[in-house]
């Protein structure tokens, strides 16, 4: 037998999916995520901040917002579900090792598997998965075409399923790969199945792109402590195709898709440390195939920056700082953008001198990388972060990546020492605690000479806004960065309702 392996799987989002606490879903529940099959998207995506007078985007029965009751409400269990999501990362992104240069490595497409390639656009309509956790999205598989719920991953490449949810004897295009096998190792457990390749379509309304032999991985055992929520099927890879662990294209690579463009939005379902729904799924947001929805951003404001190679969507790192204290990032600057990972993971030494600039921060017991700080109401932290020689301002409460006491005087905060060194291919991983804050545009080949980018843009006012986007001054640039900007800086409409306190699933 052939082993195909490392199979790159989300890391955190593996967590989140298939953790060790089991949700019960609900009858209303089941009817969301159902819900959330192609079907008209009305745009621009409104925020779920209940009472409003404006529609949401679909259907949804919200509940009135009241105390969450937390799944992680020991200092213990917070420990623990820290101590998860770093090792998960940790194996995601190979850390100790340095990955190949793929930056002149050729993207395999099959156009004649997948038809004419298409000019349309198609918004898919995503869901917020345990308070600002995750972000889903349905995918349609098979034949008779049935629908999936997958974890919507720009840090890997695979489209990944469990036999809990495929099962290969209901589809009659489905064919195996011979003598091809996975078996992914976590710090938390691991999965093992067979490759195959089957029709795959992701869409909204009368727009589906279509892969017809898109390779897939189907997980037959899957270590019970990496179990969690019957909905979610498992993963959809936005990276590229040199980490496959299946050794073929990506979905959105191999799909009839012209344009090799895909834009997200991270809708925000949280609303504060202790009000906040109490639903497991909310919506969403949008993913937006073969281009972007420019009702989501401010026309003008993208700020476009080269990806280093094409791997992980990995691009420099220009600056961080903590109120207005710079916090030195030497030559450990590579950052991958990735929607599959809820915090922000840096160098240990890095994340150290952040939080000594935090009075009264400590060291987490029992969570190396983790710190805690003192979150009462009269703080205000708040970090910044410069991609493309642009600042990028998050509110204060994206700070928080959990609460470390009972009585919410204590903040577990969203950087977090990942344990990357300079050698590393990458030493940052930026996810959600950021991405929430902008619009992001993730483009193949429309950067210098082909190359692939990501394009920052500021959200459209109403959206989950309330980040301040200046120009970097060149004194705060790394010197090899070559920036040469003055200030000038406008603020995108702020609104009252963001936050980013964690719903346990560990």
């Amino acid at each position: 037998m052939k082993a195909w392996s490392p199979l790159l799987l989300a890391g955190s989002a593996l967590a989140i999916a298939f953790s060790s606490s089991v949700h019960n879903v609900s009858a209303a529940e089941a009817g969301f995520i159902r819900a959330q099959a192609p079907g008209p998207i009305h745009i621009p995506l409104q925020q779920h901040i209940p009472p409003r007078s404006d529609p949401l985007p679909f259907e949804y029965n919200a509940a009135p917002l009241r105390p969450r009751a937390r799944s992680r409400t020991t200092r213990k269990e917070v420990v623990e579900w820290a101590n998860a999501h770093r090792s998960h990362l940790r194996h995601k992104y190979r850390l100790q090792y340095r990955l190949h240069d793929s930056s002149t490595s050729p993207i395999r497409r099959d156009v004649a598997d997948t038809g004419d390639a298409s000019q349309t656009t198609a918004d898919v309509r995503m869901t917020n998965y345990r308070h600002d956790s995750s972000w889903l999205a349905r995918v349609r598989i098979g034949t008779p075409p049935a629908w999936y719920t997958v974890i919507v991953d720009t840090g890997s490449s695979d489209c990944w399923l469990s036999t809990d949810h495929f099962k290969v004897e209901n589809s009659t295009t489905f064919v195996p790969t011979p003598d091809a096998v996975f078996d992914v190792q976590y710090g938390s457990g691991n999965v093992s199945g067979i490759i195959g390749h089957d029709i795959v379509s992701m869409g909204s309304g009368d727009v589906l792109f279509v892969s017809e032999k898109q390779v897939i991985a189907i997980a037959d055992k899957v270590t019970s402590s990496l179990k969690q929520s019957p909905l979610v099927s498992g993963i959809m890879g936005f990276a590229f195709e040199s980490l496959a662990g299946v050794n073929a294209p990506p979905f959105w690579l191999q799909a009839n898709i012209s344009d090799r463009r895909f834009a997200i939005f991270l809708e925000r379902q949280l609303t504060s440390l202790t009000d906040v729904s109490p639903e497991v799924f909310a919506p969403g947001g949008s993913l937006t195939l073969g281009g972007v929805n420019s009702s989501l951003f401010i026309a003008g404001s993208e700020n476009p920056i080269q990806v280093l190679e094409r791997s992980f969507w990995l691009i420099l790192l220009d600056g961080l700082s903590i109120g207005n204290q710079q916090v030195k990032l030497g030559d450990q600057r590579r950052a991958a953008i990735d929607t599959g990972t809820t915090l922000i993971g840096g160098p240990d030494a890095v994340i150290e001198e952040l939080y000594s600039k935090i009075p009264g921060a400590e060291p987490m017991e029992g969570a190396p990388g983790y710190y805690t700080y003192p979150c009462s109401s009269s703080s205000i932290i708040e970090a910044s972060m410069a991609f493309g020689g642009q600042w990028y301002t998050l509110p204060d409460i994206d700070f928080v990546g959990d609460i470390a006491s009972s009585d919410l005087s204590y903040c577990m905060g969203a950087f977090f020492g990942l344990g990357s060194l300079p050698d590393d291919n990458l030493q940052w991983i930026i996810g959600g605690a950021f991405l929430k804050n902008t619009y992001t545009i993730f483009d193949a080949d429309g950067g210098d000479d082909g190359k692939p980018q990501v394009v920052f843009a500021s959200l459209a006012p109403g959206l989950n806004s309330g980040t301040q986007v200046t120009n970097v001054t060149e004194d705060v640039l790394p010197a090899s960065a070559g920036r040469s900007l003055s200030v000038s800086g406008f603020f995108v409409a702020t609104v009252a309702f963001l936050a980013i306190v964690l719903s346990g699933f560990v």
